[in-house]
């Protein structure tokens, strides 16, 4: 798929379903708080169990989102 034809279907399923949506922004507020986290000079246990458990969602959350990329795909070649 093109870069401007995936762009499209993530703008669409960004308007359109709520999921998708949901899971975007969980996504960018994961990438923030990991962020925040490899700037701290220190890193304690707690803040490794922390990075290893955001690293697992937002992995998790952007499995799904392909997931409903590749739906999105299926449902309007279909249509096409």
């Amino acid at each position: 798929m093109s870069e401007v034809s995936r762009n499209h279907v993530i703008q669409s399923l960004l308007k359109e379903n709520f999921e998708f949506r949901k899971l975007s922004e969980e996504h960018e507020e994961f990438e923030t708080k990991l962020e925040t986290l490899a700037k701290k000079k220190y890193v304690d246990e707690q803040d490794e169990h922390t990075k290893k458990t955001l690293q697992k969602k937002k992995l998790s959350g952007k499995d799904r989102m392909e997931e409903l990329i590749a739906e999105y795909e299926l449902r309007h070649s279909k249509t096409n």
